[in-house]
């Protein structure tokens, strides 16, 4: 269990500042945070990139596919 805080003013101290720091909440780029934006940025563009050129082939194949079976 954890113990009941001794002191009031240092609980009250402590919430004052929590409550201040979280309307603040300032983005700070350090490294973790820029690592995890370049590596979402680069997924997004995989992906967006696989997407397209499955789609290409897909078109490619049903033209091709077309011209070889006339219905």
């Amino acid at each position: 269990m954890i113990p009941a805080p001794q002191n009031d003013k240092s609980l009250l101290q402590e919430h004052k500042f929590y409550q201040s720091t979280e309307k603040q909440l300032p983005l700070s780029f350090n490294g973790a945070n820029v690592f995890i934006i370049f590596l979402i940025i680069f997924l997004a563009g995989s992906t967006y990139k696989l997407i397209t050129i499955s789609r290409r082939r897909r078109r490619t194949f049903n033209q091709e596919f077309e011209k070889t079976n006339p219905v």
